[in-house]
């Protein structure tokens, strides 16, 4: 992943449960000088960034896929997720409650190494949750964790999302107008009400 630009302090607050308190990743948020607050109404394992109004849950899916079936058929649904592993059935459960709680949130599975089973998992988990407003981003490791998170949250907070939004909108303003050549020559069509201008003919 990229590496972050030095204005993290954009932010503003970032929100941990207290069992993160003594986690890799509030270390390497205190290190880029983050405010960190820290609550145990929070779900485990969830960090919230207030300003760009974001939520993420970090999921350890290591347990979930040891207790996964090795066969892709072996107990599975029609989205393909075996929801009979014990696993399985505890990462949903923390999921569709996280899920009630903050409308549009960010899981972020760590797995230290992704193998056809974690990649498994995380489609299957994309295509049950396909119709929430819920997103699904794959991690190595704590540092990938926190830097996704300010990635994420540098993009929606003031005042880099203002400047995007600019951006995006000169862009699509640009290519809505259309070049002065075509512009000429449809211009000279409705003058002349003529079928096909000259200038377009091939």
């Amino acid at each position: 992943m990229a590496s972050l630009p030095p204005n993290v302090s954009h932010v503003g607050v970032v929100i941990l449960h207290n069992k993160l308190k003594d986690s890799v990743v509030f270390r390497l948020l205190t290190q880029k000088q983050i405010k960190i607050r820290t609550s145990e109404r929070l779900p485990e394992g969830a960090v919230i960034v207030p300003k760009g109004k974001l939520a993420f849950l970090m999921v350890d899916i290591v347990n979930p896929v040891r207790s996964y079936p090795s066969s892709v058929e072996t107990g599975h649904n029609n989205r393909g997720l075996c929801e009979n592993s014990s696993g399985i059935s505890e990462l949903l459960a923390r999921i569709d409650k996280f899920i009630g709680i903050h409308g549009q949130c960010t899981v972020i599975l760590q797995a230290p190494l992704y193998t056809t089973k974690e990649f498994r998992i995380m489609s299957a988990l994309q295509l049950k949750y396909l119709y929430q407003t819920v997103d699904f981003v794959p991690a190595h490791s704590a540092e990938e964790c926190v830097e996704a998170i300010l990635t994420m949250a540098l993009v929606q907070t003031p005042p880099n999302c203002n400047i995007l939004h600019d951006r995006i909108n000169d862009l699509v303003a640009s290519l809505l107008i259309p070049p002065p050549r075509v512009s000429a020559a449809f211009k000279e069509v409705i003058e002349n009400r003529k079928l096909v201008p000259d200038s377009l003919e091939v």
